[in-house]
Formats: structure tokens, C-alpha cells, sequence
């Protein structure tokens, strides 16, 4: 060691540089001390931007959350260690007394914040702080001056220093993690006043003796051996909570307008699947401030901003590890390739790791870790050819490793064994749709004249059934088509025209026996894709036979359990075909004994539809626009909330309306009809007193209809209500009745409501609007 290098104070205190380097005698190793100055000049403490959110917007602790952590202790086994001081409590616990922490997590979980918390509360108390990032520490690990830097700048102080070293797991493609950590132990074990705090992403692999080691282990087991320690103490990240991911939310909000505040139930309203994505908290900090950023909006394509943060990632990540090796750099667009095809193998071979529950809409992973995972050898051809040719170019490369990075991991003790997984499956699911939409790409630069005999069909059908039925993932391909054709309307109009002569295709060998039985999810994403983009008439698609034939594919689909293993309980099922409902337009579409149960036609457009003999459970109308002559026939419904505006006529005819209820509906002057139906439990409800509405029950058997705060003009005609009952009308509601001399109905009304039957002059005016409820 060479002790004679004095260095005084100058080490980041109080976010200062402080002192000035005194050389003691001649004898000095010259290159040592430049490698101090080196280092101390690569400090990040006093960068601008240090304590900052990247957005430059923030300090970070003014948003850290506390809790997204547990302390493991390694010794025999690995045990979970309860604390109650809190993450930054517990740190300095540790730090005193192995003078070393280490901190372990997947991508975006806020290692980084944590260490850079830890630091803010040692500058905060006067302490001496340095802090690297550990690619900066490249050319002093490689220059083996490491160690005596360390030695040279603590001898003779009696003021504790704290080194902060963000990221090792960097180290790992220049081959200096080993070095790092002997290094940091030698200088722990000789210098009495210093102390390191480290983070590494949790999937960093060491190889040691042909032995793949955990870095944590590796650490454990190296304290054990140049310390003489007994267990080694390290925290490791978890994803947020629902409690602290609100938590996040409420710190991020700045404008004190408590009803405009982000929530989970905010987020889950626009686009249930990205909560998943709000558990890691480097993603629910990009959508709690791109809303706070944005009059209280959010990002209308979630995979907009996936776009953006996969593809920064994996190009900085070239840019980076990319350094000092030869040919890595042009294997960029292999790479993301690579990610693209495994993405979609993942997804199509783990279908069970997903789970759909209920009408509530919940779309949950299993909390297994790395649900979705493939073997090399369970890849698809072309998956298999990228990485041979990956690995044939860089297998000797020390760089080779860099296929593991922010939301992906490859592990294997050797090429046999190589297991693929991501660590984000929102990333997953992402990726998959971007390579069913570069495969798609030519579907929509030109029409092509295709037959159930051409090589091109078959390969189509292939590539649609090699893809996933995963609710995510059919989301994200949905919303990248509409990016793709976005302000261009020829390449709809030759995406639309190549799917309809699948569809014709696929409908004229509908008595084949294989029809039903072959390739059935190609066949259902078609039709998925299809729907989203259609908005002609579907009368002459399939001989209007378009709904049936796909209802048929999804319960074979469901039969053959092909995307998941069907669960028969009543509120739990795995498939969500009815979420692809919404957002459509359906043009004079004609839907014939169909099971339309938990069906969701949100945000959809229903212009002259037939529904014939069809049951309705649970279904979502909220904000569905009804237009033209829409009818119901034979219909069945049971627990539904109708929630939609209507711009023509809408008739319910032959049908059993139970438990239903009409909220918020907006008709303007036209008319709900309610013809020969059996009607029970039937709630009308408005929030606020806005428009009137009308309803008329026609030659119908009614039991127990309630009005709550509506305006609202009923007529009734030649119907019958069972043991006299009365229709009640509460809550502030302004009821007019027509009705005709056969029907016998009593009204009770609450203090706050009232009701009046109309005259002739009533009549005449409903009249000179189009409604004549004599005639109805």
C-alpha cells in the first residue's frame, strides 16, 4: 500500500468538494494519485441532476416510497429478516455492521433511488459520500489500482467515507465483477473508516469454478471467506403495492385538485392491464407524471409509451455494452428480433400463467416468478437460428452476456440448459404484438388475390395461429395497428380487403370438417383484427353468419382448452373473446343464438342491429352509441346495466329483462320499447336531472320497476302488473304517464319526486316530435 498519499477532505460532503490533495514526500507513485484525482473527479454527487427524478422535475425524496423491499440474511438458507425502522433505518443497520450493503432487484424497482436516498440522508448528517456509476470504474478495476486508490485516500482519516457504486451488474460484459467485489472486501478488511453500498440487477449470474453463482451468493459467500462472517445482510427490491403505488400517485400530485388525483381505479378505468405494468415503480412514475404533465390526462395508447421505453432501452444498451466490441453493434436489429420471436413463444407456450377473472374485468399474472419462460429447445425455428447465430458471432466475446438486460434474462449452466424469461410481462406482451405486426406489415402495403390453395394462405393462417389469444397482447397489437394506420387510409382499406378474403375463404369451407377443428386461434385473431377495423356492413360478410361462426370458434376454442385451461365456476373464466367487442363499429350485424355473457360493448357503435334469441350476463354498454333501428328478439337478459345513448328506435320484443337496470341512458326523442316482455326487477336510474326519456312497456307482464331521480315520460299499453303493484318513483324524479284504458297501475312517490299523467295537450306535443304513443 502505498501509505503516504494524503488527501485531506477532498470527498463529497454536504453535496461540496471540500480540501485540497498535499503529496507528503517526493516518493509519491505518481500514477496513483492521478487515479484519485481520476476518481474523485468522476463523483456524480455534485451532477445538477443527481438527487433529481430523470424528468429533472423532482427530488427524489420527495417522491421515494418506503416498503418496496425486503431483508434477506444468507447463511445456511436464505431467511426473510422483519424490520420496523423503515427501508433507510434498516440500511444503516446493515452499513454499520457488515460496512457493506448490498441491493438486489429487477429493472425499475428504484435501487437507484434507494442508494441515492441512503446517500442524500449521510449528506444530510454531515458524512463524507462519493458516488459511481460502475462503468465509470472500468479503467481502475483494469488498471489494478483499485485497492490502493482506496487505502491512499482513508489513511490517517479519522472521518468516515461512503461509496456509492450504482449498477455492477454493468461490470459483468467487461468481465470485473469478481475483481469489484475482492477489491471492495480487501479495502473493508484493512480501512477502518469506509463502508461501500452497491446495487446490481437481480438476474446478474457470476460464474465461478463452472458454477453459475448468484450475486448475492457470491457476495455471501466471499464475506464469509474474507471476513470470516458468519451471514451476509442484503436488501432486495419488490414491486409496489396497490397501497403504494396510490401512495406514489399522491406525492406526484402537485395541484391540490383532490378530485382530478390519480388512482389505481383511474388507470384500471382506461386500461386495466397497465396496473401490472404500476407495480414496478419506475413504470408508475412515467404514467403518474406524463398525467400530472398532461391537464390530468392519460397517455391514450399505453404502447405508445412502451414503444418509446423498450426501444431507448435496448439502444442504449447497444451503445453501451456495444463499446470495445467488434460486430456487436450491427446486431442490433437481430437482437430486438430475437426478443420479438421469444416474446411470442413465451406467450403461446405458458398459456396457463395468465388468469382472467370474472365480470369484474381483472387481469392478473400468476405471482410465480418468471411465469412465462421457454427453453432453447422448446423455440420455434426461427427463434432457435437467431440465437445460434447470435451465440456463433459472440461466444468468445466477453460480451456476449449482454442478451440479459432491462426487462429480459437468460440463465443456463450451459447452451443445453439456456432458459429465456422476462422480468416485465407487459414488455412481453409488447414485443409479441411488435412482431405480429412486422409480420404484418405486407398485409397492408398492397391487396393480394388469395386462395385456399395458395402457399401464402396457408403461411397466414400459420402466422396467425403461432400468435397468442392473451388479453395484453392482443391489446397492444390493436393499438400498434392503429398506430401503423394512423393518417393513412389506403393501407386500412388493403388491410381490410385482405382479411375479408380470409374470412370468404375460411366461410365457403365452412362444411369441412376441419374447419372448426383447424387452426382455431389463427382463425379467432383474424376475425379480432377484423372487427377493430371494419366499419362497413357486415351483412354480406359470411352471409351474415360472421358472429356465429365465431362464437362456434371460441367455445371449441374453450372445449380444447387451446389457450389456457377453462375454469367452469360461473365467475371465473380464462378466455375474454367478449373484451374484443369494444371500440368496434357494427354495421347492420346480425347476432343469432349467441351466449353474449360478460360481453363488453363499451365505446362501440351498434347501427341497425339484430340481436335473435340472444343471452345477455353482466355485459358492459357504457358509453355505446345505439343508432338506426336496432331490435332485441327472444332475447335474454339477466343482471345487465345499460348504459348508452340512442339515436334511432330500440326495441325489446318477445324478451325476459331480470334484474336490469337502465343508468344514465341518453335517447334525446326517442323511444326504449319494451314489446311483449316479461319484466322483473327493472331499476331506472339517473345521477343528475339532466334530459327526459322515454320508455314504453307494451303488452308486457311487469313485476317491481323502480325510478330514481330521472325525468322521465313512461307510457304503458295493454300490460299487465302482477298482485297490483305499484311502479315507485324516488329521489327527485319528474315522472309523465301515458296510459291506455286496459292497463290497471298505481305510483307511490317519495316527498322529493312527482308524477303526472299526461293530457291531450301532452300527448300532441310528444307528437310533433315524432312520438305518437297511441300508435306505438
Amino acid at each position: 500500500m502505498n501509505g503516504n498519499l494524503r488527501v485531506g477532505h477532498h470527498i463529497t460532503g454536504n453535496n461540496n468538494t471540500v480540501g485540497e490533495i498535499f503529496l507528503t514526500q517526493t516518493s509519491l507513485n505518481d500514477l496513483i494519485a492521478e487515479q484519485t484525482e481520476r476518481l474523485l473527479r468522476i463523483d456524480r454527487t455534485n451532477l445538477k441532476k443527481h438527487f433529481k427524478l430523470f424528468d429533472g422535475r423532482r427530488d427524489i425524496d420527495e417522491v421515494f416510497n418506503d416498503g418496496n423491499y425486503k431483508i434477506w440474511r444468507s447463511d445456511l438458507q436464505q431467511k426473510s429478516i422483519i424490520n420496523e425502522r423503515g427501508i433507510i433505518g434498516a440500511c444503516f443497520d446493515i452499513i454499520i455492521k457488515q460496512k457493506i450493503l448490498l441491493v438486489v432487484g429487477e429493472y425499475g424497482q428504484g435501487k437507484t433511488i434507494l442508494t441515492k436516498m441512503i446517500q442524500s440522508h449521510y449528506i444530510k448528517l454531515n458524512m463524507y459520500t462519493l458516488f459511481f456509476n460502475a462503468r465509470d470504474l472500468i479503467g481502475i478495476l483494469k488498471e489494478g489500482h483499485f485497492e490502493n486508490i482506496w487505502f491512499d485516500l482513508c489513511d490517517g482519516s479519522n472521518y468516515p467515507l461512503y461509496v456509492f457504486i450504482d449498477g455492477i451488474d454493468e461490470l459483468i460484459f467487461d468481465n470485473l465483477i469478481e475483481d469489484l467485489i475482492h477489491s471492495i472486501l480487501s479495502v473493508i478488511k484493512m480501512t477502518e473508516n469506509i463502508y461501500f453500498i452497491i446495487n446490481s440487477r437481480i438476474y446478474l449470474k457470476i460464474k465461478l469454478n463452472n458454477l453459475i453463482i448468484k450475486v448475492e451468493d457470491f457476495f455471501s459467500e466471499q464475506y464469509y471467506y474474507n471476513l470470516e462472517e458468519e451471514s451476509f445482510c442484503y436488501i432486495k427490491m419488490e414491486n409496489f403495492k396497490k397501497e403504494q403505488i396510490n401512495a406514489l400517485f399522491d406525492k406526484l400530485n402537485n395541484t391540490h385538485v383532490y378530485e382530478k388525483n390519480l388512482t389505481i381505479a383511474t388507470i384500471k378505468g382506461s386500461y386495466r392491464h397497465f396496473i401490472n405494468a404500476c407495480k414496478i415503480p419506475l413504470f408508475a412514475y412515467v404514467i403518474g407524471n406524463y398525467y400530472y404533465k398532461n391537464d390530468f390526462r392519460l397517455v391514450e395508447k399505453v404502447s405508445e409509451m412502451y414503444n418509446s421505453f423498450v426501444s431507448e432501452t435496448i439502444r442504449e444498451k447497444f451503445l453501451l455494452e456495444a463499446k470495445g466490441a467488434i460486430g456487436i453493434k450491427n446486431f442490433e436489429q437481430e437482437y430486438e428480433k430475437l426478443l420479438k420471436v421469444l416474446a411470442t413463444n413465451m406467450l403461446k407456450s405458458s398459456p396457463d400463467s395468465v388468469d382472467y377473472q370474472g365480470d369484474k374485468g381483472l387481469i392478473d399474472f400468476n405471482s410465480t416468478t418468471f411465469a412465462f419462460h421457454a427453453k432453447l429447445s422448446d423455440l420455434a425455428n426461427e427463434a432457435q437460428k437467431i440465437y445460434s447465430d447470435y451465440n456463433s458471432k459472440f461466444h468468445e466475446n466477453k460480451n456476449a452476456d449482454f442478451i440479459n438486460c432491462y426487462f429480459f434474462n437468460m440463465s443456463g449452466e450451459n447452451k443445453r440448459d439456456v432458459v429465456f424469461s422476462f422480468t416485465d410481462d407487459n414488455t412481453m406482451c409488447f414485443l409479441a404484438s411488435k412482431y405480429a405486426v412486422d409480420k404484418m406489415q405486407y398485409f397492408m402495403e398492397e391487396i393480394y388475390n388469395i386462395s385456399k390453395d395458395n402457399e401464402r394462405f396457408k403461411d397466414i393462417i400459420d402466422f396467425f395461429d403461432g400468435l397468442c389469444l392473451h388479453a395484453i397482447a392482443i391489446d397492444f397489437l390493436i393499438e400498434n395497428i392503429e398506430i401503423e394506420l394512423q393518417n393513412n387510409e389506403i393501407r386500412k382499406i388493403n388491410l381490410i380487403e385482405n382479411l375479408k378474403q380470409f374470412l370468404q375463404i375460411l366461410f365457403e369451407d365452412n362444411f369441412n370438417g376441419r374447419y372448426f377443428f383447424d387452426k382455431i386461434l389463427g382463425k379467432i385473431i383474424i376475425r379480432i383484427i377484423f372487427m377493430k377495423f371494419y366499419d362497413g356492413s357486415y351483412s354480406l360478410i359470411e352471409d351474415n353468419h360472421f358472429f356465429k361462426s365465431f362464437d362456434i370458434l371460441c367455445k371449441n376454442a374453450k372445449a380444447m382448452e387451446l389457450n389456457g385451461s377453462h375454469s367452469r365456476e360461473i365467475e371465473k373464466h380464462r378466455y375474454l373473446i367478449e373484451r374484443y367487442f369494444m371500440n368496434c363499429i357494427f354495421n347492420d350485424a346480425c347476432f343469432r343464438r349467441i351466449n353474449l355473457k360478460f360481453y363488453n360493448f363499451q365505446n362501440s357503435i351498434l347501427n341497425n342491429c339484430k340481436f335473435e334469441q340472444c343471452k345477455f350476463y353482466k355485459n358492459n354498454w357504457l358509453h355505446t352509441q345505439i343508432k338506426g333501428n336496432t331490435k332485441f328478439d327472444l332475447c335474454n337478459f339477466n343482471d345487465v346495466n345499460f348504459e348508452f345513448e340512442l339515436e334511432g328506435t330500440l326495441v325489446i320484443h318477445d324478451s325476459i329483462i331480470l334484474n336490469c337496470e337502465l343508468n344514465d341512458v341518453i335517447i334525446g326523442n326517442n323511444v326504449i320499447v319494451f314489446d311483449n316482455c316479461r319484466i322483473a326487477n327493472l331499476g331506472i336510474r339517473k345521477l343528475a336531472n339532466e334530459k327526459r326519456i322515454r320508455v314504453l312497456f307494451k303488452n308486457s307482464n311487469i313485476r317491481n320497476v323502480a325510478i330514481y331521480g330521472y325525468k322521465i315520460t313512461i307510457g304503458i299499453v295493454k300490460s299487465i302488473f302482477e298482485n297490483e303493484e305499484r311502479i315507485k318513483i324516488k329521489n327527485w324524479s319528474d315522472v309523465a304517464i301515458y296510459i291506455d284504458d286496459k292497463t290497471q297501475v298505481g305510483f307511490e312517490n317519495d316527498i322529493n319526486s312527482k308524477y303526472y299523467y299526461m293530457e291531450n295537450k301532452d300527448i300532441m306535443l310528444e307528437k310533433s316530435k315524432g312520438i305518437d304513443w297511441r300508435k306505438l
